[in-house]
């Protein structure tokens, strides 16, 4: 025990400061491990959208996974900007994932009168509370960061309260004060930004270093493989397996590699302007582009099951309208990214204008009336287009170094 008390400093260090936040750092096992749960709760929300293919079900998932992105980003910012190797971040960090571990069990039946409703409400307000006291200490040991840091306290405290108390309501009136805590926590970086004393050391802040940037690519990935799974598990599902099954199963595959390969070659490892706007909307780009992808792999698995069936209007919308949001948000991302020549920029940027083009294409698919394969293949064939102009590009580049 003595042991203990005399290096306390060691095994529970202090959060670490500002000066000290963008120092050129690795991904560590413990924020990989703790993304892990969120392939859970990714596909836990795919499956919710499957079986509920509709207007309604499409705002439900948003609603869920606006929580769900909110709570990744706590913990990934958190541990970015303040994290330390040591006892302390490892017991907040398995903290978060014990409580995201009730918001997995219980989120898919928020919208339904059982347990679900307490049961999200306190897992969500543990989860709150918990991020109360990060905050607060970070502000205590960090004097230029105190200001912020108790703002954010202070809106977590409040969250944290408001989510206990919703526990005790009926369903549709603790969704709505739900509502107002999501709310209100999104607006809380924007109110920080816009009150903050010393604005120049705000955006500092909030500038992503790279370790941020691949945590980014991290979570993207994890949602790709949504779309992978997904497609396996409806086609593993089918009672035969024939070649109409499997040229849609390739085709499922095909978009997450495709969607990938776009989101690899125009935006990922790369730094974002300077700006606190352009690095919060960087931030938040990733909340429409994970949602879109998970959405695409959840409409895909029903997709797959009734393939011999006729597809449905709202099913042929949710699928091309989840691709579209995809590429569209892609392409945005390349306008507030850093480039590092000249050359590369004047690609990416064409890139990104034929990616947003084409998936402007993709969303007009919805108007057809075009069944589950001529979809899906048109759908593949529209997203391989920017694919293949990165492709031409690259071999031109790469024949006239080699002349």
């Amino acid at each position: 025990m003595g042991l203990l008390t005399k290096n306390f400093r060691l095994w529970w260090q202090k959060p670490l400061s500002s000066d000290r936040m963008h120092e050129e750092r690795e991904v560590s096992f413990l924020e990989l491990f703790y993304d892990l749960i969120y392939v859970v709760i990714f596909m836990e929300m795919a499956h919710y959208l499957a079986h509920h293919l509709g207007w309604s079900g499409l705002g439900e998932f948003v609603f869920m996974f606006t929580f769900v992105f909110w709570a990744w980003l706590n913990g990934m910012l958190y541990h970015a900007l303040h994290g330390t190797n040591d006892i302390s971040m490892r017991v907040f960090t398995f903290l978060q994932m014990v409580f995201l571990g009730g918001l997995t069990i219980f989120v898919t039946d928020i919208f339904g009168s059982g347990s679900g409703v307490t049961g999200f409400a306190i897992s969500w307000g543990l989860f709150q509370l918990l991020f109360t006291a990060m905050w607060f200490r970070t502000g205590l040991h960090d004097r230029k960061h105190r200001q912020a840091s108790y703002q954010f306290t202070a809106v977590y405290l409040l969250s944290a309260l408001a989510m206990f108390y919703s526990a005790s309501l009926d369903p549709t009136t603790a969704r709505n004060v739900w509502l107002g805590v999501i709310s209100v926590n999104l607006l809380v970086p924007l109110y920080s930004l816009f009150t903050a004393r010393d604005r120049k050391y705000f955006e500092e802040t909030l500038t992503h270093s790279m370790d941020g940037i691949e945590r980014f690519g991290l979570i993207t990935i994890i949602a790709l493989g949504e779309v992978i799974i997904s497609t396996i598990n409806g086609v593993n599902n089918l009672e035969a397996f024939t070649f109409r099954s499997g040229l849609i199963g390739t085709l499922g595959i095909g978009m997450a590699i495709g969607l990938w390969w776009l989101y690899s070659d125009l935006v990922s490892r790369r730094l974002v302007r300077h700006g606190a706007g352009k690095n919060m909307a960087f931030a938040f780009l990733h909340l429409p582009l994970t949602m879109s992808i998970v959405a695409a792999g959840g409409v895909l698995n029903e997709m797959i099951l009734h393939s011999n069936a006729e597809l449905g209007s709202i099913e042929r919308w949710l699928f091309v309208g989840a691709i579209s949001v995809s590429m569209l948000t892609i392409g945005a991302m390349v306008r507030i990214i850093k480039q590092p020549t000249a050359a590369i920029q004047k690609y990416s940027y064409k890139a990104s204008k034929i990616t947003m083009l084409c998936g402007l294409l993709i969303a007009s698919i919805g108007f057809t009336n075009s069944g589950y394969v001529a979809t899906l293949l048109a759908t593949f064939i529209i997203l391989l287009l920017p694919v293949l102009y990165g492709v031409r590009v690259w071999i031109k580049t790469q024949r006239r170094q080699r002349d």
